[in-house]
């Protein structure tokens, strides 16, 4: 499959991708919402839930905004190479994770409830120790000889 065969099948197949998709398959979270997809060899993730991607959006655009100098991004207005994304999304949950003392594994979607409960709103979450979770995640695993 051709790669502009397999955007377009994605784009039919996953009407609602899931925001947090890499982390989700990276395995650094779960989401009660979030459903696997199988598309010829690779796997995508779609959100079950719109309502709640609107907030994974909004904290995630948030996220990217405050993240730029962490992640050395050259343009905010590009999309992010693979690793500096994986970087973001898995370094603000595990920060979040930690912030709200939840258990593992991180459920993104109830985390992100809990921490609006908490907070009132998204820009008053504690940014800069969810940035240092950003800047301290490795996004590659050490290997197991």
């Amino acid at each position: 499959m051709d790669e502009n065969q397999y955007r377009q099948t994605y784009q039919q197949v996953n009407a609602l991708p899931c925001v947090f998709e890499r982390a989700i398959l990276r395995q650094c979270a779960i989401c009660h919402h979030a459903q696997r997809l199988n598309i010829a060899e690779r796997e995508a993730v779609s959100c079950q839930s719109e309502s709640d991607r609107k907030l994974c959006r909004e904290f995630l655009g948030l996220m990217h905004q405050k993240s730029q100098f962490a992640v050395k991004a050259d343009n905010p207005d590009e999309p992010l190479p693979f690793g500096k994304e994986i970087k973001i999304q898995c370094g603000a949950l595990l920060g979040l994770k930690t912030e709200m003392s939840a258990d593992t594994p991180i459920d993104i979607n109830l985390v992100l409830l809990d921490a609006v409960n908490r907070y009132s709103e998204l820009e008053a979450f504690p940014f800069e120790s969810l940035i240092r979770e950003v800047t301290a995640f490795k996004t590659r695993r050490p290997r197991k000889d």
